[in-house]
């Protein structure tokens, strides 16, 4: 059982950003997507499924994160523009044929991307991580949701991602002790694990199958937010299940 995007969602409830609010509440919506087509100067309905998942994991999440245009255009300049568009043309000659010839170009075209992501699309998260700061240097910690304080010497990049992180994952905690309390309290014979990051791991009795689906949904996505009114964005779980007896190579998704 693994909490979709939980730190994006949790992230929304720290900063409120109102697109970020949008991509996450409007199922029709995709910031990957999205930012794939800035990069690449694509039309969104011509982001390949490939070029979404790069800009997804080398442009998006560093972002988030706290890198920086010129490592992620090198990342991406490695791997992208040898793959092809949807027409057949390689992303190098199309990008080319928009005035992008050679890498400097590139890392130029990013910086500018890099502004219109912070200062654009998400310009409520970037004030929220600039007041973070402030806020940072004036008091020397910063504090989550649940009541944690850090402290310490922290850069610019930890004073925003501490919060985040610790919150998505004291959100699965929180999860995993109300469904060990339902599976005991229940006498059921499904047992838990562990974690993984974001993810439930269980050994689950066949016969409770059903039963342990839908413990866990309401647990992580419907009882979590009436306990925790801060969250302020819909929760959503993916589901991975191996067949009885069988290895986690055969998973399939429900």
């Amino acid at each position: 059982m693994d909490y979709s995007g939980i730190e994006v969602r949790i992230g929304a409830c720290y900063h409120k950003d109102k697109n970020m609010i949008e991509y996450i509440c409007n199922p029709d919506s995709d910031m990957h997507r999205d930012c794939a087509a800035d990069i690449w100067l694509l039309d969104k309905n011509d982001v390949t499924k490939e070029l979404r998942f790069y800009a997804k994991n080398q442009w998006v999440f560093p972002q988030f994160y706290g890198d920086w245009y010129g490592r992620c255009a090198e990342k991406l300049w490695r791997v992208c523009r040898r793959l092809k568009l949807r027409n057949g043309m390689k992303v190098e000659d199309w990008i080319r044929s928009k005035g992008i010839t050679c890498f400097d170009d590139f890392v130029q075209h990013c910086k500018q991307m890099e502004d219109k992501f912070w200062n654009q699309r998400f310009r409520g998260y970037q004030q929220w991580k600039e007041e973070m700061w402030e806020f940072y240097l004036r008091k020397g910690y910063v504090e989550t949701f649940f009541g944690f304080r850090f402290t310490g010497y922290m850069d610019f990049k930890r004073v925003n991602n501490y919060p985040i992180q610790a919150t998505a994952f004291h959100c699965l905690l929180w999860s995993l002790i109300q469904i060990e309390d339902e599976l005991k309290s229940n006498g059921m014979r499904t047992k838990i694990l562990g974690e993984i990051h974001d993810s439930i791991i269980f050994e689950v009795w066949p016969p409770e199958r059903e039963q342990v689906i839908q413990l866990v949904r309401e647990v992580m996505t419907q009882r979590i937010r009436k306990q925790h009114d801060w969250i302020i964005v819909p929760l959503d779980i993916d589901i991975e299940i191996a067949p009885v007896g069988g290895s986690w190579d055969e998973k399939q998704s429900i």
